[in-house]
């Protein structure tokens, strides 16, 4: 049976790129205050840093996604003491791995044999899984 796609529509969440750096904490702790108040984070904690090349004397970013499902993304600010960015085995800064995860549904008509046309849907989920985005497809109908 041969299938013939005719159109194609995707409606996806906007994909959030990742261009900037990843930093971490290497102070024992430091303390991220926003409007939702203030708390403390460990040493070793990585966000992306959004300001970095800047003269202020904050570092501000979000998290960095990982992977895990009860993950949120959240808007962090430290003290330029007590990050430093990533570096790789050039002396580069390094980017995240992953991205936020991002979905959608995508239709397609499509025609049988004997040329019924009939709409084909696919939920498409993007996730970090492993440390590298993959992709998730999944037949509805």
């Amino acid at each position: 049976m041969k299938i013939q796609v005719i159109a194609l529509a995707l409606a996806a969440v906007p994909v959030f790129s990742s261009a900037n750096p990843v930093f971490e904490i290497t102070a024992d702790h430091a303390t991220s205050c926003r409007e939702n108040g203030c708390r403390d984070f460990p040493k070793g904690f990585r966000f992306e840093a959004s300001n970095w090349g800047s003269n202020d004397p904050q570092i501000a970013g979000t998290t960095v996604a990982n992977g895990k499902a009860n993950q949120v993304r959240e808007a962090v600010e430290f003290d330029h003491r007590d990050v430093a960015p990533i570096l790789d085995a050039n002396g580069n800064m390094t980017n995240p791995t992953c991205q936020w995860p991002t979905g959608g549904m995508m239709q397609h008509a499509v025609t049988d044999a004997q040329g019924r046309v009939y709409i084909k849907r696919v939920e498409v989920v993007t996730k970090c899984v492993n440390g590298k985005m993959t992709t998730i497809q999944r037949a509805l109908n």
